[in-house]
């Protein structure tokens, strides 16, 4: 299923969300893969251990994971981190941060913009930064454990792209000519609505955004090597939709044209003793997660 809240109900429950069902929470019924995997989200640690269960943590800046309304998919691990600030999070009160275009020309709102002005003085403040310090921090203090179950769900490189500027001069060299553009664009036909510098700024911003994920999660890997995890740890990494970006006419995630640069996303698993460095032809998706995990 496709986007955001869909995808993960196939990750936490191996069952597909369309077209059973639109955007929603966990439900009663939901037999939760982090409480599948690591026991009764209230035990103790130590009864855990004792009773053989595994350890579950999940970290996280998608800010719709801890919505009642459309998440709760945090109370069945032992234990979670959320990330504050990322997209619409109702997180902090202090004065608006200006916003950096005209409103009609985002899909967003300026919530993202003032945790970002409040927060952010260095490349190690950006959401993928945290997300992935946090985990290389908890590997450090839990990989003793003798089973873990570590769920990382990063929400960049979707928009919000406002990466580093070091890095985005990497892929926008000549500076295009776009007064107060917007990192966050209208999800729409770009031709009828930008200009062609427009779009290459856009362009620009994602790709940057996309090495600023990579750099990070490198950092991440480079801990598990460090801690001879890739000895003994299955590894997945996934996501839960591409987006446009200029492709067929369009920008964003549009949900009524499935090309492959919506649907067509990666998935790599890493086991300690099989497959390594092959490439299957068989169809995978998200609900095949839950049943391989388990």
């Amino acid at each position: 299923s496709t986007p955001c809240a869909p995808a993960r109900r196939d990750i936490y429950t191996g069952r597909y969300e369309f077209l059973e069902r639109g955007w929603g929470p966990m439900e009663d019924g939901d037999a939760g893969l982090p409480e599948q995997v690591s026991g009764p989200p209230l035990a103790s640690i130590t009864g855990m251990n004792e009773q053989g269960y595994r350890v579950s943590q999940l970290i996280s800046d998608h800010v719709h994971l801890w919505e009642g309304s459309m998440g709760n998919y945090h109370p069945n691990y032992t234990g979670h981190e959320f990330i504050r600030g990322q997209e619409a999070d109702h997180h902090r009160t202090d004065p608006v941060y200006d916003f950096p275009c005209p409103v009609d020309r985002s899909s967003k709102n300026e919530r993202h913009f003032r945790h970002a002005a409040l927060t952010r003085d260095r490349e190690e403040d950006h959401f993928a930064a945290r997300v992935f310090s946090s985990a290389a921090e908890w590997l450090e203090r839990n990989h003793d454990h003798d089973d873990f179950y570590l769920h990382i769900d990063c929400f960049d490189p979707h928009e919000p792209w406002d990466p580093p500027e070091e890095l985005l001069e990497q892929f926008d060299p000549r500076g295009y000519d776009v007064d107060d553009w917007h990192p966050v664009v209208n999800y729409d036909e770009w031709p009828e609505n930008y200009s062609r510098d427009e779009l290459e700024h856009t362009q620009a911003l994602y790709a940057a955004m996309v090495v600023l994920v990579d750099r990070w999660l490198g950092r991440l890997l480079d801990t598990m090597g460090d801690l001879g995890l890739w000895e003994d740890t299955l590894v997945i990494f996934t996501t839960d939709h591409g987006t446009f970006n200029g492709d067929h006419g369009r920008i964003g995630k549009l949900q009524t044209h499935e090309h492959d640069a919506l649907g067509h996303i990666p998935f790599i698993a890493a086991h300690p003793e099989h497959g390594h460095g092959e490439r299957r032809d068989q169809l995978v998706q998200l609900v095949d997660i839950y049943p391989t995990v388990l």
